[in-house]
């Protein structure tokens, strides 16, 4: 063997190896992630009084939506936030948004009863 046929045998495995590179990368670069949220309450609240919960989600790839749902007695008052739309259901309330996480906070006013109440929610992605 010559030295071009080396030099062209070597060219031709490197580009090879080039392309299927490029094949399987975008296919590990795409891979999705989980969507999440974490919440974010007070330790105790006043029978009766305003408070803040505050909302941290992520993947949820072009848009996402947060789904709280309050405890029996807590009425949701409202949010600041620009970032999300919100949707009001007597005791459900969804918070819809573009792209791929959001941070913002919720004010609702706590039951007249005190006791010990629990939020739930789930984070749905695109």
């Amino acid at each position: 063997m010559d030295k071009k046929t080396i030099s062209k045998r070597f060219l031709s495995i490197i580009v090879v190896v080039m392309l299927s590179a490029a094949l399987v990368i975008p296919g590990v670069a795409v891979a999705e992630s989980e969507a999440s949220a974490t919440r974010t309450l007070p330790a105790s609240v006043t029978p009766g009084a305003d408070f803040a919960v505050s909302i941290e989600a992520s993947g949820c790839g072009s848009f996402g939506q947060v789904v709280e749902t309050l405890p029996s007695g807590f009425s949701y008052v409202g949010t600041d936030s620009t970032d999300v739309t919100v949707t009001e259901e007597d005791s459900t309330v969804k918070f819809t948004f573009i792209g791929d996480s959001v941070s913002f906070s919720y004010t609702v006013t706590a039951s007249s009863t005190a006791g010990t109440y629990s939020f739930s929610g789930v984070v749905k992605d695109a």
